[in-house]
C-alpha cells in the first residue's frame, strides 16, 4: 500500500479540490484553502459554516442531520480543534483555563468531507448539490 500513497495522496487532491470548487459559491459556507508552497495530505476536506448568517433553528449540526438524510455521502464534524480540552491535557495540567476562541468556532462550525481515491465526480456533485440544497434553507438570504 506505501507505493499506491502518492497516487492516492494524487486523487485525493484532486476530490478535495473538486469538491472545493463546488462547495465555495455556496452561500453560508466557508472553504479555506492551503497557502500556496503547502502540501495539504486531504484525509478531509474542511468547510465551515458562517453561524452568523443561519436563520433561527440551523446550525451545523442540524445541518450535517438534513445533509446525511439525503446525501450520497456522509458528512461529519471531523476532529476536535479543542483537543487542549482533552482529559490528558487536563491530567497533564496543561488544559486551558477558558475555551480559545478559534478553536471553540472552529468545533462549532466544521464540516469535514470525504475525499478518498475511490469517489467519482457524479459523488463529489452529489453531496455539493445535497448541502446547496441544505444551506438554502438554513441561510438568511436577505
Amino acid at each position: 500500500q506505501y507505493r499506491r500513497l502518492p497516487q492516492w495522496h494524487q486523487q485525493r487532491t484532486e476530490n478535495a479540490n473538486t469538491l472545493r470548487e463546488l462547495l465555495e459559491v455556496i452561500p453560508g459556507l466557508r472553504v479555506p484553502e492551503p497557502e500556496p508552497g503547502l502540501t495539504h495530505a486531504y484525509y478531509r476536506l474542511y468547510a465551515y459554516v458562517d453561524s452568523a448568517c443561519l436563520l433561527s433553528g440551523w446550525n451545523r449540526d442540524r445541518i450535517i442531520g438534513e445533509v446525511n438524510r439525503v446525501s450520497p455521502l456522509p458528512i461529519s464534524t471531523g476532529s476536535s480543534a479543542e483537543i487542549y480540552r482533552e482529559f490528558a491535557f487536563k491530567q497533564a495540567g496543561l488544559a486551558q483555563a477558558a475555551p480559545l476562541p478559534r478553536a471553540s468556532r472552529a468545533c462549532r462550525e466544521s464540516l469535514a468531507f470525504v475525499v478518498h481515491p475511490g469517489l467519482k465526480f457524479a459523488d463529489l456533485g452529489g453531496v455539493a448539490r445535497s448541502i446547496a440544497s441544505v444551506m438554502a434553507a438554513a441561510v438568511n438570504a436577505g
